[in-house]
């Protein structure tokens, strides 16, 4: 028996508008889609295991703890700031410096965001140094 290629299947979701225009502004976004989706499989919540939910006395008795640590420093200038829960809690200009630390990039303050240079395959914005080597890792 001869080897059957690979069937594609296409697959739509819904997602929020700022999530659509970041999507839009990358390259591949299929391949960046199923890189993310694959990485996820080895990146389950430490709270909720990637159920997406968490039991109520682990959530009671974890959220004053998260509440006391959502600070960040940034990593070019050392900057600290306050993490917002979610992308909707981030003023819509700086949503997209957000989205990059939330989704796992590195983090950076507003001023040294809009200096760094951007990743020609996602996007995301790297110091001179982290470009070379997110390239190597990441694409």
């Amino acid at each position: 028996m001869a080897n059957k290629p690979l069937k594609s299947r296409t697959v739509a979701v819904k997602v929020e508008a700022e999530l659509a225009d970041f999507l839009a502004r990358l390259p591949n976004k299929s391949e960046f889609i199923r890189q993310a989706i694959l990485a996820q499989f080895g990146t389950a919540c430490p709270l909720c295991l990637g159920a997406g939910q968490v039991a109520s006395a682990l959530g009671a008795h974890y959220s004053p703890i998260l509440e006391k640590h959502r600070e960040k420093a940034c990593q070019k200038c050392r900057k600290i700031e306050s993490i917002p829960k979610d992308l909707m809690g981030a003023e819509p200009g700086d949503r997209p410096r957000w989205e990059q630390f939330l989704h796992g990039g590195p983090y950076f303050c507003a001023k040294c965001f809009a200096a760094a240079k951007a990743c020609g395959e996602c996007g995301w914005h790297l110091t001179q140094e982290q470009l070379a080597g997110h390239s190597r890792e990441s694409h």
